[in-house]
């Protein structure tokens, strides 16, 4: 097939007019950088690499277009690419050309996730360490950033928590027996481990008959 002639089509794709009338629509990378021209022949290995190309310039452009809205796992940006409907082997290459260049980057993802959760939204590490699996981090990785995690920093954390669910249950009349249970409930759901829950809720200085079931 020959190239009858290049048009743009808009900022971002070029048709190219072949013979027997067929048209070829490819992105303006794709063309720049095969530097194809009016007159060129196409045969069928450079068509079919030229489609496979152009597939993956797509891909990439959302790939990154996800990223750039928020950061993701590699994994994570795999799974949503692929219900996207894109073809697997292209999204693997895509995935591991993003990954080379740390365009994507598992470690710096799951540190800064971490470091956001904990901060922003109080987040116990057992939680943390779920939401990470979840989103396909190694659990090399997992453990690295669990371990940096300042036990201090948790347990103000955890505090915290305690004293606004604490206000929530006083506000709603919540009989004082069962306080302890419901703050220490709360807690763990929130991914912090018993112990860090119970100093938490003792951190409160509640009444003394609240605590006087409490098992140390």
């Amino acid at each position: 097939m020959i190239i009858k002639l290049l048009k743009a089509k808009d900022d971002e794709t070029v048709v190219l007019e072949l013979e027997d009338n067929k048209k070829l629509y490819l992105s303006l990378e794709v063309v720049l950088k095969n530097g194809l021209r009016k007159g060129d022949e196409l045969n069928e290995d450079l068509f079919n690499f030229l489609i496979k190309e152009n597939k993956k310039y797509f891909i990439r452009k959302k790939a990154i277009d996800l990223i750039a809205r928020r950061p993701h796992s590699a994994f994570e940006l795999k799974i949503k690419l692929m219900n996207r409907k894109y073809d697997k082997d292209l999204i693997d290459s895509i995935i591991k050309d993003l990954t080379q260049k740390n365009i994507l980057n598992d470690r710096e993802f799951a540190i800064q996730y971490s470091a956001e959760r904990t901060s922003l939204r109080k987040i116990g590490k057992q939680k943390i360490k779920s939401e990470l699996i979840k989103k396909g981090i190694p659990n090399s990785i997992i453990e690295e950033v669990l371990e940096n995690i300042d036990y201090a920093d948790d347990y103000e954390n955890a505090v915290k928590l305690a004293e606004k669910k604490y206000k929530s249950l006083h506000n709603r009349k919540t009989p004082s027996e069962k306080i302890k249970n419901k703050i220490i409930s709360f807690l763990l759901s929130k991914g912090y481990d018993y112990e860090i829950a119970k100093q938490s809720v003792k951190k409160l200085d509640l009444t003394k008959n609240l605590w006087d079931d409490f098992e140390d």
